[in-house]
């Protein structure tokens, strides 16, 4: 009785065992697309959480060295860094420059807060559509106990 092979298979003159394995090359691909998609989503995610933790400990720093500023004399010197350059200023000058300094680092954290919420949303999108499901070491060998029978 002569073998049924599939159009496909028949045109193109392969062996039914050769489709299957680049049938399963082509899902393996795939997998590896949606598993690096999935880690340059969590790439990105942890930059965004780094650079806001810079932002906010820069913003605590002017905030600390605006409240030391204002307990002491307007006409008193004090330096300032600008660049690489250190400039010499009096603290009724610089207050100003730090307020408006600080805050933009207001806004600017807010606005990474909000690229981080998005950034959180996207990635729970990505893992919903490619239906991902996160497996903790408990459950992990909760599971691989269940698979393996016992003697």
């Amino acid at each position: 009785m002569p073998l049924s092979i599939t159009p496909a298979i028949k045109e193109n003159n392969e062996s039914p065992l050769k489709f299957l394995k680049e049938r399963q090359e082509a899902k393996e691909s795939g997998r590896n697309a949606i598993i690096a998609g999935l880690q340059e989503l969590r790439e990105q995610q942890k930059n965004v959480i780094m650079e806001l933790t810079k932002l906010e400990d820069d913003r605590r720093e002017h905030a600390r060295v605006i409240e030391v500023l204002r307990k002491m004399e307007t006409d008193r010197k004090c330096y300032r860094m600008v660049g690489t350059t250190l400039v010499q200023h009096q603290i009724g000058t610089v207050i100003p420059i730090l307020e408006a300094t600080l805050s933009n680092l207001n806004n600017l954290t807010r606005s990474m807060k909000d690229s981080l919420m998005e950034k959180g949303k996207e990635l729970e999108q990505y893992t919903e559509k490619h239906n991902i499901h996160f497996v903790s070491e408990k459950e992990l060998s909760k599971h691989s106990q269940i698979s393996i029978p016992k003697k």
